[in-house]
C-alpha cells in the first residue's frame, strides 16, 4: 500500500514540474530564442562566423524545445501524441535528438572559430570566416541526420512509453552516441579550445589577474572596516602596501589591455614583419616590463603615504603628490585610452582594406 502511496505522490510531483517547469521553459524559452535569432540574424552580425554558429544554434535551441517540451506540457490535459502515433514517436525522437546535437557541436565549433581567430597563425586564422562556417554546419547537420536515424528505424510504443525497447544492440549504440558524441567531445573541445585562447590572449589573462588583486586590495579592506577596525588607518605597513598593490594592479590592467589592442593591430596588419610582433612570447615580455616599470613609478606609495587620523594618504608631501597625481591622470588615462582609440581606427582600417580586397578578388 505505501509503495502506491509513493508512486502516486512521484507521479503527482512529475506532473507538478511538467505543468510548472516546463511551461517556465517554453514561456521564457521560445520568445529568448526568436530574439536571439533576429539578433543574429543582423546583415552585420552574418559577417562574423561565430555568429553563424550562434545563430544555427538559437534555431536548433527553438526546435528542441518544442519538439521536446511542447509535447510533454500538451499531454498534461490531453492525450499524450508520443503514445499515440508511432510516426510522431519515432519523427519527434529524431528531430528532438539531432537539434541537441547539433546545438552543442555548433557551440563547440564556434569555440574553436574563436581559437582560430586569436592565433598567430595566418593561415590557421583563414580559417574562421563565413563561407567556411556555412560549410561546417552544412557537415554536421548531415552527419548528425545519419547517426541519430536509428531513431527513426527501432522506436516503438510499448504501453505509455516511447522509445527503444526490445533492440538491446540499438540501445546501446543510442547511448554510447550520446555520452560520447553529445557530452565528452563537445565538452573536451570547449575545454581545450578555452585554454588555447585564453594562451593566445595572454594580454587579456594578465589583465582578468590584475582586476581580481584590484578587488581584494581596493574593496576588501572598505567593506572589512563597516563592522571592524579600519586596517587602514590602524597599521602603517598595511597603509603603504595596500595603496601600492592597488594603484599598480590598476595600472597595469590598463595597460595590459592597450597592448591587448596594440597587439590586435598588428595581426591585423597586412605588414608580415609587423604582424611577427603578435606572439605569445613577445606577449609576455611586454607583459614583464609593463611589471617592472608601474612596480617602480608606483613605488612612491610605500615611502610618502602616511596616517592622519582617519585617512590614510600623501598628506604632507606637496612634490610626492603632485606627482602622483599627474602619472595617474597622463598614465592611468590619456595614454591607455589614447593607445585604445588608435588601435580601434588602425583595426577598423586595416580589416575595411581586407574586406574591399576579398571582394576584389571575388569579382575577378
Amino acid at each position: 500500500m505505501s509503495s502506491i502511496s509513493l508512486a502516486q505522490t512521484l507521479n503527482i510531483v512529475q506532473q507538478q514540474l511538467v505543468r510548472y517547469v516546463y511551461s517556465m521553459w517554453l514561456i521564457f524559452g521560445v520568445p529568448g530564442c526568436l530574439l536571439d535569432i533576429v539578433i543574429f540574424s543582423r546583415s552585420r552580425l552574418r559577417k562574423t562566423s561565430c555568429c553563424i554558429y550562434f545563430l544555427g544554434t538559437c534555431i536548433n535551441n527553438l526546435i528542441t524545445l518544442g519538439s521536446g517540451v511542447g509535447p510533454v506540457v500538451y499531454s498534461l490535459n490531453n492525450p499524450n501524441p508520443l503514445v499515440k502515433s508511432l510516426i510522431f514517436c519515432k519523427v519527434r525522437g529524431y528531430i528532438f535528438q539531432n537539434n541537441l546535437m547539433l546545438s552543442r557541436w555548433f557551440v563547440s565549433f564556434a569555440c574553436i572559430d574563436r581559437y582560430v581567430l586569436s592565433s598567430e597563425n595566418v593561415h590557421l586564422r583563414r580559417f574562421g570566416n563565413v563561407r567556411i562556417a556555412y560549410r561546417v554546419m552544412i557537415i554536421i547537420i548531415i552527419f548528425w541526420s545519419i547517426v541519430c536515424s536509428h531513431r527513426l528505424i527501432f522506436y516503438e510504443i510499448k504501453g505509455n512509453v516511447c522509445g527503444i525497447l526490445t533492440n538491446t544492440g540499438a540501445a546501446m549504440y543510442h547511448a554510447l552516441y550520446v555520452i560520447i558524441g553529445g557530452f565528452i567531445f563537445p565538452t573536451t573541445i570547449m575545454i581545450v579550445c578555452t585554454v588555447l585562447i585564453q594562451r593566445n590572449l595572454a594580454h587579456f589573462l594578465g589583465t582578468c589577474i590584475n582586476n581580481l588583486i584590484t578587488l581584494g586590495s581596493g574593496v576588501g579592506p572598505v567593506v572589512y572596516s563597516l563592522n571592524n577596525p579600519n586596517p587602514l588607518v590602524k597599521s602603517l605597513i598595511f597603509c603603504k602596501v595596500r595603496g601600492y598593490i592597488f594603484q599598480i594592479n590598476l595600472m597595469l590592467s590598463r595597460w595590459f589591455v592597450s597592448f591587448a589592442c596594440i597587439d590586435r593591430y598588428v595581426l591585423s596588419s597586412e605588414n608580415a614583419h609587423l604582424r611577427r610582433f603578435g606572439n605569445v612570447r613577445i606577449a609576455y615580455r611586454v607583459m614583464i616590463i609593463i611589471i617592472i616599470f608601474w612596480s617602480i613609478v608606483c613605488s612612491h606609495r610605500l615611502i610618502f603615504y602616511e596616517i592622519k587620523g582617519n585617512v590614510c594618504g600623501i598628506l604632507t608631501n606637496t612634490g610626492a603628490a603632485t606627482y602622483h597625481a599627474l602619472y595617474v591622470i597622463i598614465g592611468g588615462f590619456i595614454f591607455p585610452t589614447t593607445i585604445m582609440i588608435v588601435c580601434t581606427v588602425l583595426i577598423q582600417r586595416n580589416l575595411a582594406r581586407k574586406r574591399w580586397i576579398r571582394n576584389q578578388q571575388g569579382i575577378f
